[in-house]
């Protein structure tokens, strides 16, 4: 689907980068992606959802392989950070499963690779997207409600949701990836 830039900027309140690829990446066994392209007066995005091996090896075999692919000449990677539950395991796993498309992408810096990472809800709340309104534990309803009203995209499949505020935060001109909590602490010093 494409979008006119200078529409989704009035809506947003946020200026868009020009001539850029952003791809946001929502990390676990079943992982969404979404690459956003802009030129200069449109944007496109093309999103997916990708289901990898349970077995441990093949696993991680698959995502290097894919992420290969996904990661291209003069884009910005914007990776989910790991959140750390009550599993202590899944965190571990979450996390090792991040350090791949993160070494790739170190690896492309030189053809202008960039890359970010910051945690969902620090990426929601750059786009101001209310998440309590459904309830614990419900918030990518929300991001998915967002979309649709402001991006036009009905997305069903919440990897793909998260995957796409990720990808959008890498096409915001000037955008802090600090937390707001954080941003605002630097401005009260």
């Amino acid at each position: 689907m494409k979008l006119k830039i200078v529409d989704l900027e009035k809506q947003l309140g946020k200026k868009i980068k020009r001539n850029c690829k952003s791809l946001g990446i929502d990390l676990a066994t079943t992982t969404g992606v979404s690459l956003i392209k802009t030129d200069n007066k449109n944007i496109s995005f093309d999103y997916s959802v990708i289901k990898f091996s349970s077995q441990v090896k093949l696993r991680y075999k698959q995502m290097v392989d894919l992420f290969k692919v996904l990661i291209q000449d003069n884009c910005m990677v914007v990776l989910e950070d790991t959140f750390v539950g009550l599993n202590k395991k899944g965190s571990i796993i979450l996390s090792r499963l991040g350090g791949i498309p993160l070494c790739l992408s170190i690896l492309k810096e030189d053809e202008n690779v960039r890359w970010e990472i910051i945690s969902a809800v620090s990426a929601r709340g750059k786009f101001n997207i209310k998440t309590g309104k459904y309830g614990k534990g419900k918030s990518k309803l929300a991001v998915m409600d967002w979309i649709k009203e402001n991006l036009g995209l009905d997305i069903k499949e919440d990897n793909k949701a998260d995957a796409t505020i990720l990808g959008m935060c890498g096409i915001i001109e000037g955008l802090d990836f600090r937390s707001n909590v954080k941003i605002k602490k630097g401005k009260k010093k």
